[in-house]
């Protein structure tokens, strides 16, 4: 519009800009220019992006809010988990924070992945501060195993019983992880269709199904009732499994 009125491009995006168009309120007071502008964008699941990367301060106009003292951008892959879980007065806590390639870029001195992330995670429960311990830094293409009700439980099973219960993670996104079954070679299009085919959500199921193995699930932190690959077993070349800690 700027540029149709006969202003140069440089003008066009340097002349202030007032909410509503209009630079004078109702009592005919000043109105400042629009200084900085947020958006919200969409991460791959649908959802809403919650944990944008952090690309740099701002060096002017600086807010009070802290989340508002930053430019943000869109994280281009969140490759890394953490997850947190604790016994807190006789209930069961989880939580999971995401770390895009970009965050895990910023720490120095890390050795591993479990390096990069914050080994507590402080959250609030009945009004009390409450500190959850680092359970496991989890990463994309990391194998699971679903237990019913303890993992003690999967030492127990055959190796039939094991293949149909073991997922590779494929995505972090919005509280959630989407995972498919590691027997599962279909292409994206072809999985949306065959979990349309069962009647399913084409994102995932929410929740794992010990009777008939699903393709794909994109589950919340109450049902990570899994043990976890370098963690708590080893999938060895031959297929078999290697149990580590139980």
């Amino acid at each position: 519009k700027r540029q149709a009125e006969g202003k140069t491009f440089v003008q066009a995006i340097t002349a202030p800009i007032w909410a509503f168009g209009k630079s004078i309120d109702k009592n005919g007071f000043a109105i400042n220019p629009l200084r900085h502008i947020r958006c919200k964008v969409k991460s791959g699941g649908g959802g809403f992006l919650n944990n944008p990367a952090s690309i740099k301060p701002f060096k002017a106009y600086i807010s009070t809010k802290p989340y508002k003292q930053h430019i943000y951008a869109q994280n281009g892959e969140t490759s890394v988990c953490a997850f947190y879980q604790s016994i807190v007065k006789e209930e069961l806590v989880r939580e999971i924070v995401p770390y895009s390639i970009l965050d895990i870029s910023k720490v120095k001195d890390k050795t591993s992945l479990d390096d990069a992330v914050e080994k507590n995670h402080e959250k609030t429960i009945k009004k009390e501060k409450q500190i959850i311990p680092l359970y496991a830094t989890l990463k994309i293409n990391q194998k699971v195993l679903f237990y019913e009700n303890d993992m003690e439980e999967l030492k127990t099973l055959s190796s039939k019983e094991i293949s149909a219960r073991l997922y590779l993670i494929v995505k972090f996104e919005d509280g959630k992880i989407s995972l498919k079954h590691h027997l599962n070679s279909m292409s994206e299009e072809d999985l949306k269709k065959e979990m349309k085919r069962l009647g399913l959500p084409d994102t995932g199921a929410s929740s794992f199904n010990f009777s008939n193995p699903i393709p794909k699930l994109r589950i919340t932190k109450t049902n990570f009732n899994f043990a976890i690959e370098d963690k708590h077993f080893t999938v060895l070349p031959d297929g078999n499994i290697k149990w580590l800690l139980l």
